[in-house]
């Protein structure tokens, strides 16, 4: 056998080693890279990545939930301020001594930080109802603007007006030419009756040049007599005597003589008086009292023009020389202040008399009237009467 041949063979179990070895290392590979390996590694980043996202995910609904139970809170907190701050009623029921002490104070200041907390809140939150916690808040703090000046105070009636007016808000107005009552009342805002009620005035027309008083609202300026009271006061203009006392500083019910004061809402009632159901039918010629429908009094003459212009006088009172004793008897009212309206009586002269029937006052108190069968009969006719004059007559109203 050769040298070669040997060799061969000799190294032949070496090289079945080998290859043992190549084949064990790639069955090991094969082995650790196998499907069941990387499945395995794929679950284990799979739970890791869900852990991690839940986590992540906690923590936002933690965050979202904490910011939800904070807005609760503020808004129960704005409710509770809302549902228990004082109330607005427009007229306080009683006059109250109130001794202040620190308590009261501090009350005073945790009302006060609550309702601009509550105003500051309800921004923030852009609440829907910050309307009213605005004016709630508004309201508590005119409320609290009361101070005391001593130990001892008298709770003010609070009366919540949307205005704000008072007796200051009183101005003083000169009339230019071309003025009238109601375009002056159009320039204020005011009815025509407050500025006639304010100013003693009557009809529309007004003097250039005059100075007249203007109310800030509708009702009436008054100047204060000795002897007023208040209640005197509230009743005369049929107005509110705590709003007479809220609008004019008067808590203590004091009133200062010759101060105008604002009676808001008031009204002076016409001096016409209702017809008396009491009215004493003595000295009715007929009828057994007055008689109302139509008109009894012959066409032409003054009393039939008169009667065409105030229908519900009776038709009975006879010549024009007993209308004024007649009506009275019968229930009017009877002066010696002419009003737009009123039938205008001439003291008589003769038998038969004189009356007229009263179109306007003017500003400066002259009297325009219209009358029938002075100047022919059936002819109507009209004239003006100055003050002076006008004071000579006597009216029915």
């Amino acid at each position: 056998m050769s040298r070669s041949l040997k060799i061969s063979i000799n190294n032949h179990p070496r090289s079945a080693a080998s290859a043992q070895e190549n084949t064990i290392r790639i069955f090991r590979k094969t082995v650790e890279t196998s499907p069941i390996d990387k499945i395995a590694q794929i679950q284990s980043k799979t739970q890791k990545q869900i852990k991690t996202g839940l986590n992540t995910r906690s923590k936002k609904r933690i965050v979202r939930y904490g910011i939800l139970v904070a807005n609760i809170v503020m808004l129960v907190g704005v409710a509770t301020f809302v549902m228990r701050s004082p109330g607005t009623a427009p007229v306080a029921a009683n006059n109250s001594v109130v001794t202040e002490d620190s308590t009261v104070a501090s009350n005073a200041l945790d009302q006060l930080s609550s309702a601009d907390i509550a105003v500051h809140v309800a921004f923030m939150t852009n609440l829907p109802e910050t309307p009213s916690v605005v004016n709630k808040a508004d309201t508590v703090n005119a409320q609290l603007a009361v101070t005391a000046s001593d130990d001892t105070v008298v709770a003010k009636p609070q009366v919540v007006a949307t205005t704000l007016k008072s007796y200051k808000d009183i101005q003083e107005y000169l009339v230019v030419e071309g003025d009238t009552i109601p375009s002056i009342a159009a320039k204020f805002g005011i009815t025509s009756d407050t500025i006639r009620w304010s100013n003693g005035l009557q009809g529309d027309a007004i003097q250039a040049g005059k100075k007249i008083l203007i109310s800030p609202v509708n009702g009436v300026v008054y100047k204060v007599k000795d002897g007023d009271t208040i209640d005197s006061i509230a009743s005369k203009f049929k107005a509110t005597k705590d709003q007479i006392i809220a609008d004019n500083d008067a808590e203590s019910a004091n009133l200062v003589v010759g101060r105008n004061i604002l009676v808001r809402d008031g009204s002076v009632a016409a001096p016409v008086a209702p017809r008396s159901a009491r009215a004493n039918p003595a000295g009715f010629s007929w009828g057994g009292g007055a008689v109302y429908g139509n008109n009894g009094y012959d066409y032409g003459y003054c009393t039939w023009y008169v009667k065409v212009r105030r229908p519900d006088l009776p038709s009975n009172l006879g010549n024009a020389s007993t209308w004024k004793s007649l009506a009275s008897r019968a229930g009017f009212a009877v002066g010696n202040t002419p009003q737009a309206g009123a039938v205008i009586w001439t003291p008589p002269r003769d038998y038969y008399g004189h009356v007229g029937y009263v179109e306007s006052v003017n500003a400066d108190g002259s009297v325009n009237v219209s009358e029938m069968n002075t100047r022919g009969w059936a002819v109507r006719s009209t004239k003006t009467l100055s003050p002076e004059d006008a004071a000579r007559y006597s009216y029915i109203y």
